[in-house]
């Protein structure tokens, strides 16, 4: 058994519409980010990779040192990235997914909107059932550029077997 913990976190922009948990989000603008910047599927990643690196030398152990602004990922949907990774962590580790609990944090949107679609396209993604999936939201109270809608940052638990 390896637990993994992911964290992302992304100021949000003027133009272009938000990519989060997998989907688009059309009354947010998108985030300042190289990628889609979707603070979800990034931190999920860093979960997985964290989880499921220690059990072989094939995969590192952060979303850096696959995918970084270097690279020639520019704009690119975080779905793909997520399924580079799931894929390679499915075939060089022997570990499945028992569960994961992500914690997305900031003023809006209001996750609860949109948590059974991110459900549906993250399971399917991950080849999961949606109840091994937890999504829910925080605002922060605006304490702080999350909490003020200036920005989104996702945490993300995962168990792996």
């Amino acid at each position: 058994m390896t637990i993994g913990i992911g964290y992302d976190a992304h100021k949000i922009s003027k133009k272009g519409k938000m990519a989060l948990g997998g989907i688009t989000i059309d009354e947010m603008k998108a985030f300042d980010a190289h990628s889609d910047g979707d603070v979800v599927i990034h931190s999920l990643i860093d979960a997985i990779l964290g989880a499921a690196s220690s059990s072989t030398d094939k995969l590192h152990s952060n979303i850096g040192e696959y995918f970084n602004s270097n690279n020639t990922e520019k704009n690119i949907d975080s779905k793909i990235l997520l399924d580079k990774i799931i894929t390679n962590v499915y075939a060089y580790s022997e570990l499945s997914i028992v569960n994961i609990d992500i914690t997305v944090i900031g003023k809006k949107p209001f996750i609860q909107n949109y948590k059974d679609i991110m459900l549906k396209v993250l399971s399917t993604l991950l080849k999961i059932r949606k109840k091994q999936i937890n999504i829910k939201g925080k605002s922060n109270n605006g304490i702080d550029s999350n909490g003020k809608g200036h920005s989104l940052s996702c945490i993300t638990v995962i168990q792996m077997q």
